[in-house]
């Protein structure tokens, strides 16, 4: 994804992560749970782009996002091809 883009799309990664739909929030546990049984090893409650690079714009908006809707996080990593936006539920959350 562009380095300009990616601001713009952090505030629907922690929407998409918190579990808030537009009916409010709440994640639906039995859904998660029976794909966790049925061996599907994707991690509901958690949202990854890769980016070339991190803007400051970006990091400006991951912040607010963690203020606004303070059952996530999120957190960078450098892998190849540019750095992955990572946006998780917070543990116990």
């Amino acid at each position: 994804m562009d380095e300009f883009l990616a601001d713009q799309i952090v505030v629907f990664m922690a929407l998409a992560a918190a579990g808030i739909t537009s009916r409010g929030m709440g994640v639906d546990t039995v859904t998660e749970t029976a794909a966790v049984e049925n061996g599907d090893d994707r991690v509901m409650g958690r949202c990854e782009v890769l980016v070339g690079k991190v803007s400051l714009h970006a990091e400006t908006a991951m912040r607010i996002a963690e203020v606004m809707v303070p059952a996530i996080e999120f957190i960078t990593e450098l892998r190849d091809g540019g750095e992955v936006i990572i946006c998780q539920r917070k543990a116990g959350t």
